[in-house]
């Protein structure tokens, strides 16, 4: 672990403008997230259906077996979407048990519900585990990376770096006048000029739905990915 942690990894996401510098010991120890226990408890399915449903702006519901006997491992949980998700995206997430979750299942039904890699609940169908590229390239990352206080910061940068697009989109439509020649290259041009980036497809898609269902940008109609090729021709 190095004195100070910077964004100077890289998944496809490009650079875009310096994110906050981190010192080390800003970065929660193992008293507070022990990543063993979440690696060994939450696959690498479910933590790209939770960080999907983040995206989504969605409440989560992550059911586990003997609930009472495991309340080191829902702090662990707690504060490790919490820190992943600081300055960026608010975060709504329950741990019950699967009891609890039969009790009082009406209590959840607008929450994305996980037990294991099954998903109990899928509001609105948001999650197509066929579409996810971009949130299981960032959950492998961190995965993979074996400083445990590094792959933290890895997973919070990027977290970081997809809202603060995604934010700036949103905000650039909010102050454009002529909302009638809207179109995808608008944006494409956006991030240019402000980041100097250009992004893939996969990640300008995602870019836009957390614009779309997090910031609550109006901008599926105008905005077709499928358009996108086009635009750079």
């Amino acid at each position: 672990v190095r004195d100070y942690f910077i964004a100077d990894f890289q998944i496809e996401i490009p650079e875009i403008l310096p994110l906050k510098e981190i010192e080390e010991k800003e970065i929660p120890g193992p008293d507070l997230i022990d990543i063993f226990l979440i690696k060994i408890n939450l696959s690498a399915t479910l933590l790209t259906y939770i960080i999907k449903s983040i995206f989504h702006n969605e409440k989560v519901a992550i059911i586990l077996d003997d609930l009472k006997y495991r309340s080191r491992l829902k702090d662990d949980i707690l504060n490790f979407f919490k820190y992943i998700t600081k300055d960026s995206f608010d975060v709504d997430i329950s741990i019950i048990s699967k009891e609890d979750y039969k009790k009082e299942k009406m209590l959840y039904k607008e929450y994305m519900v996980f037990e294991g890699n099954k998903i109990l609940n899928n509001v609105d169908n948001i999650i197509n585990p066929k579409e996810l590229k971009v949130e299981s390239q960032i959950i492998k990352k961190f995965l993979s990376e074996a400083d445990s206080r590094a792959g933290l910061l890895i997973l919070k940068n990027e977290n970081q770096k997809v809202y603060n697009l995604a934010e700036s989109i949103t905000e650039f439509l909010n102050n454009y006048e002529e909302k009638h020649n809207l179109h995808l290259k608008l944006i494409i041009d956006h991030l240019a000029k402000v980041y100097n980036i250009v992004l893939s497809k996969t990640h300008l898609d995602l870019v836009i739905e957390i614009a779309n269902n997090y910031f609550g940008a109006d901008i599926s109609e105008f905005c077709k990915v499928s358009d996108f090729l086009s635009f750079l021709e």
